[in-house]
């Protein structure tokens, strides 16, 4: 199976409390259909659960293609107790919410990190190497 990114064979989103809140009420078992395909969502009960010491449900949610089996994995980001503008999700990551800037170029519209802060947290050569080192 050919790999979208060198360091994850899989796809992989994050949404908030609320929206998996929203998922699990309202469209957990789902079937979607799109362009003659069939696709399921599936929410794990123990979604509720944000501890990172519950390892073995550190997927939320799973949207699956019912034809071939591919899946995109669904995770939960949780405000982190006790601290201010920090979010965390079960799998022990944790993101500090940092600025960002809008940029429209091209006909895309995106937000983008500053570049010092993408230094801060993966090196200084994060914006430059070209190869990942495993």
């Amino acid at each position: 199976m050919p790999q979208i990114l060198p360091w994850d064979s899989d796809i992989d989103v994050q949404v908030s409390g609320a929206t998996i809140n929203f998922l699990a009420d309202y469209y957990n078992m789902t079937l979607h259909k799109y362009k003659g395909r069939s696709y399921l969502l599936e929410i794990n009960p123990h979604y509720v659960n944000s501890s990172s010491t519950d390892y073995y449900n550190t997927i939320d949610g799973r949207y699956f293609d019912t034809e071939t089996g591919l899946f995109i994995d669904i995770t939960t980001l949780w405000a982190k107790h006790g601290h201010v503008n920090k979010l965390s999700c079960k799998d022990g990551h944790e993101y500090e919410v940092r600025p960002r800037r809008y940029q429209f170029r091209s006909d895309v519209e995106k937000w983008l990190s500053y570049p010092w802060l993408l230094q801060a947290e993966y090196g200084k050569t994060s914006l430059t190497r070209t190869a990942f080192q495993k």
